[in-house]
């Protein structure tokens, strides 16, 4: 054989060699490419806060607390043989800080510490509960932060077995549903019966920064015959249009043609530590009075509540149409 042959032969085996080396790398590659799919599927997927909570437990038996101005969620369940282990918590979220178990006597407490302030959606699948936190935009402007006064232990106002804290909550709750089926954001300082301290409040809000801070309240008097709707603003912030005194006159009036409460006034608020604080346009709320049968009954009920909300919600949304409007024009 010629030795021209022998060279053509060579370089054809060495073409032969050179294709089967792309073709492995770029199934490799593949290979690669799709690992990598999976692993950011998986990431993900790890986002969620898992907690699978042992057999003969329920889902619903964990008491989720959530205090967003701490920037702490609290899972607690009753665990009397101590069998809960923390390889049963999962997550992955990069605004967790951090997640400590511990037992108080027979109760297992799961702590989750956050970053930023958050708000955090739940569901269950399996009777494993899942969390996601989402961070709060800032920037959006139909951002509302609504304060349902008292809570945990400060419980307000009481008549009887009534206490203010659940009537505040409560009507904070409506208003919030109304609020996003509207299309806005509104935020809570608290989500359930736990304590959030006035500057805690007043601070989360300002860092906020919504169009508008609203906080719910029920009045009180030694005196039953008084009653009646009054709303406490801000008189640092008194301008015309856009600020609390403003916020406050639109309230009054949208809760008392919603409910027909007694009219009283707005007046000063800055002996409350919440609005003589506040940076942005604030008004406390006090819907009524629980020293008075008649208030105390559209307090207590579901539908009384519901009502309040409404009258409130519509103030809120008429105030942020007009803030809205306002910015709109000064671009």
């Amino acid at each position: 054989m010629s030795i021209g042959r022998l060279k053509i032969i060579a370089l054809a085996s060495g073409f032969i060699l050179l294709v089967v080396l792309i073709i492995a790398l770029i199934s490799k590659d593949k290979e690669l490419g799709d690992n990598h799919k999976e692993d950011e599927y998986n990431i993900v997927e790890k986002e969620l806060l898992r907690i699978e909570p042992i057999a003969g437990t329920l889902v619903e038996d964990i008491k989720i607390e959530y205090n967003i101005t701490e920037k702490t969620l609290e899972a607690v369940f009753q665990d009397d043989n101590k069998l809960f282990k923390e390889e049963q918590i999962d997550y992955g979220s990069p605004l967790v800080s951090s997640v400590k178990f511990e037992y108080e006597d027979n109760i297992a407490n799961v702590k989750i510490e956050l970053k930023e302030y958050c708000t955090y959606s739940q569901e269950v699948k399996n009777n494993i509960l899942y969390v996601h936190f989402d961070e709060i935009d800032k920037q959006d402007n139909r951002l509302i932060v609504i304060d349902p006064g008292h809570g945990g232990y400060d419980v307000g106002a009481q008549n009887g077995n009534i206490y203010e804290k659940d009537i505040n909550l409560s009507v904070a709750k409506y208003i919030s549903d109304i609020l996003k089926e509207n299309g806005y954001i509104p935020i809570m300082t608290r989500s359930n019966d736990v304590f959030v301290s006035v500057e805690e409040r007043v601070d989360f809000s300002n860092n906020m920064k919504p169009k508008v801070f609203v906080s719910i309240h029920c009045n009180d008097n030694a005196d039953s015959s008084a009653k009646g709707t009054e709303i406490l603003y801000n008189t640092k912030d008194a301008g015309e249009s856009n600020s609390s005194l403003w916020l406050s006159k639109i309230l009054l009036e949208s809760i008392t043609s919603s409910v027909s409460t007694k009219k009283r006034n707005v007046i000063s608020g800055n002996a409350i530590h919440i609005v003589r604080n506040s940076t942005v346009p604030v008004a406390l709320v006090e819907m009524g009075f629980m020293s008075n049968e008649e208030d105390l009954q559209l307090l207590s009920t579901s539908q009384g509540q519901k009502r309040l909300a409404q009258g409130i919600a519509d103030g809120i949304m008429d105030a942020m149409k007009n803030i809205n409007e306002m910015e709109n024009k000064n671009e």
